[in-house]
């Protein structure tokens, strides 16, 4: 975020309230992953309700590839995206500047202990997020508290349980994201919040939910993924925590590189990540307003 002087934040801000599994959702690999996702493929049930002139908040925006595709959607309206890492805040500014937008802007913050004006945002995004998120109806109910009456949440969270993968040596990238998700939950995130998203919206206050599973198109790659994977595995602190807890064996361990990658090699190979896709509305009258008028009648 910005500073009292009015510079811009460059470097990275304490991950206090982040499941530790983000930190390796940050490496480059899995970043260039995320980062194939666009407003069409990866938020089409976003899309629909993004009018001009709307001001928008994007919350775990990462590299910013969502970010852009809604301000160009919006304009001359505002998109303002954070995320906790000034690696890929930097990436979309410079995207940005690429593409030629200048409605929407960049910083570096953690939505744990974030703060927000209120009434000031008409759309709340987050996609891949909440599911990293140590408390995730707190980050619902900041978005509530920064919507504008009638305002827009919108989020797409994984469903891991639903991922499924083909080909040969399957069994190999099957057992790695077994074992991610094992990490995942033991640093207190949940790689399976989808299941439960329209249920924490309803909780922080949101009406008119909708929602839908969905198979990411972006991420259910099998190169894309399977460089994302390698790149994880090269990890030394993952592998020590990984086979430390009696997840996996050390032997088995320092096998899957070679069989994902004989998995990634082979044409008739194939994965698919599961989501879920929900939005919904904060209510246009207060509940202290609602109750009153019900009240006089």
């Amino acid at each position: 975020m910005s500073s009292s002087d009015g510079s811009t934040t460059t470097t990275d801000v304490s991950a206090d309230g982040i499941a530790g599994q983000y930190r390796l959702a940050g490496d480059a690999p899995t970043r260039d992953l995320f980062n194939r996702r666009t407003l069409e493929r990866d938020a089409a049930h976003l899309a629909p309700r993004l009018r001009a002139g709307m001001r928008v908040l994007d919350l775990g925006c990462g590299a910013g590839s969502l970010s852009l595709g809604i301000a160009a959607a919006v304009s001359p309206g505002e998109v303002l995206g954070i995320d906790l890492q000034a690696s890929v805040i930097e990436r979309a500014r410079a995207a940005a500047e690429e593409a030629g937008l200048r409605n929407v802007h960049f910083e570096v913050g953690n939505i744990d202990g974030l703060e927000l004006p209120e009434a000031s945002f008409d759309l709340v995004h987050f996609s891949g997020t909440l599911g990293y998120l140590k408390d995730p109806l707190a980050a619902l109910k900041l978005a509530f508290g920064a919507l504008r009456p009638g305002g827009l949440i919108a989020a797409r969270e994984p469903q891991k349980g639903g991922d499924w993968f083909g080909g040969p040596c399957a069994e190999a990238i099957t057992l790695f994201f077994h074992v991610a998700m094992l990490n995942w939950r033991a640093d207190g995130g949940d790689p399976g919040l989808g299941v439960r998203l329209g249920a924490l919206l309803r909780q922080a206050g949101f009406e008119q939910i909708e929602q839908h599973p969905i198979y990411s198109a972006a991420m259910s790659d099998v190169q894309a993924t399977a460089r994302a994977v390698l790149g994880a595995l090269d990890r030394a602190d993952f592998r020590e925590r990984a086979v430390g807890r009696g997840w996996i064996t050390p032997a088995t361990w320092d096998r899957l590189a070679e069989q994902i990658a004989t998995w990634a090699a082979d044409a008739t190979s194939v994965c698919a990540l599961a989501e879920c896709s929900a939005i919904g509305a904060k209510p246009d009258i207060p509940d202290s307003t609602v109750k009153f008028v019900t009240a006089r009648l």
